[in-house]
């Protein structure tokens, strides 16, 4: 029988739980496991009503902070002291804090120095100029003023918290450049391989129309690289006619979508995309095995675009191959699992999914299990094994020495 402990409780600061993408349902995976021996409560910006529920389901509580209508960072000073004055009484000397990210990281450690700040990634805004070349050149000007105000902040989080952990070697080189300190310990990505499987009835019956179904998951950012992907279909077509690219969405934005379409009746494009709209969790996996292969084509230019995708661990577990950014190597196993690809380099990304077209059904087959079988070193339970250390029995000194593995 699991007991908890209610000596102390595992308070966890994460920014908002609107949407279903990769460090929502990394939260909550958390706070899932946690709560079999500890009390939690997630202190969360916003939260969509199934996140609400998923949580209440596990018996973890859920404070709203106070947050800005408008103008979010210009009134970040006035977030970070409302908050502070709220619920700084709901906070004990014994609690720990697990914060991802700024400017929670900064409002954890206002808190309690028993804090550990975790980095999915040196945050977008502040960090990856990637991203900021995007924008119109007034939000980069908006963009500057921000880096310079915050980043010192940002940097004081990090230094002040107790511990500092991330996802896996990758993201801590670039916390590395970024903060000029490394993670203490790594809790990286997992997979449910009962929930990710095989077995999951298709959803969309387009293979067995054959069809080669490319699958594809977006948020309309040039982080993602959606528009790599639509440039490599017209010389795999051209190959094998029967090709169609699903494309869902994490996050909704019409005019970036209707930007894409443009592009794809510009590529002749139009009989071979789908954009299938946001895929409810419990329908991931029926959404996986109805494709023949899932790309993850984040741009090779951005760090934060290509350290971790869970997605890619999600379609390997449901038997599916993937062609994947380089920037984790351990995410896929190379030439047995999928492939590494530099997505700005079209014609190359044309050949992999070329390779892919042709592959006999024996070499496909064997392909598929080979995903299927890697991803049994991914287990959740496996990927919080330190945290769990760490929140039994915390260290006496300040931080976690312990030698870090993945």
């Amino acid at each position: 029988m699991k007991t908890q402990d209610n000596t102390n409780q595992l308070l966890i600061f994460f920014s908002h739980c609107d949407h279903q993408r990769g460090g929502e349902k990394f939260i909550f995976e958390l706070a899932k496991h946690v709560s079999q021996y500890k009390n939690i409560t997630l202190f969360v910006e916003s939260i969509s009503p199934y996140w609400q529920r998923a949580y209440q389901q596990i018996g973890v509580n859920v404070c709203l902070l106070w947050k800005p209508k408008r103008l979010y960072w210009l009134f970040l000073p006035v977030f970070l002291l409302r908050n502070f004055f709220l619920y700084k009484k709901n906070i004990t000397s014994c609690d720990t804090l697990f914060a991802a990210n700024f400017p929670l990281t900064l409002l954890a450690t206002t808190f309690s120095k028993n804090t550990i700040a975790f980095c999915f990634e040196p945050l977008t805004i502040l960090y990856d100029a990637t991203y900021r070349k995007s924008k119109h050149f007034a939000t980069q000007i908006i963009m500057c003023l921000i880096r310079f105000f915050y980043i010192p902040f940002d940097k004081l989080a990090i230094r002040k918290s107790s511990s500092r952990a991330t996802l896996n070697s990758y993201v801590n080189a670039a916390m590395m450049q970024a903060y000029g300190v490394s993670a203490d310990f790594y809790i990286p990505n997992g997979v449910d391989p009962k929930f990710f499987s095989p077995r999951a009835q298709p959803i969309f019956q387009y293979k067995n129309n054959g069809f080669f179904v490319i699958g594809h998951s977006t948020d309309y950012t040039p982080l993602k690289g959606t528009d790599y992907l639509l440039h490599s279909l017209p010389e795999v077509i051209k190959k094998r006619n029967r090709v169609l690219l699903l494309v869902s969405e994490t996050v909704s934005n019409p005019k970036k979508k209707k930007e894409y379409l443009h592009l794809i009746k510009s590529l002749g494009l139009q009989q071979h995309v789908r954009f299938i709209g946001n895929i409810p969790q419990n329908n991931l996996p029926n959404f996986y095995t109805s494709c023949s292969i899932y790309c993850f084509c984040g741009s090779s230019q951005s760090t934060s675009a290509t350290t971790a995708s869970l997605s890619v661990l999600e379609a390997q577990s449901s038997g599916v191959p993937v062609l994947r950014t380089a920037g984790n190597q351990k995410e896929i196993h190379e030439g047995k699992t999928g492939f590494f690809i530099t997505p700005e380099n079209i014609p190359l990304f044309s050949k992999r999914l070329i390779y892919f077209t042709k592959l006999s059904p024996s070499k496909f087959s064997r392909m598929k299990k080979n995903a299927r079988e890697y991803m049994m070193n991914f287990s959740w339970k496996k990927s919080f094994t330190i945290l769990d250390v760490f929140l039994k029995h915390p260290p006496t000194q300040e931080g976690i020495k312990t030698q870090l593995s993945d």
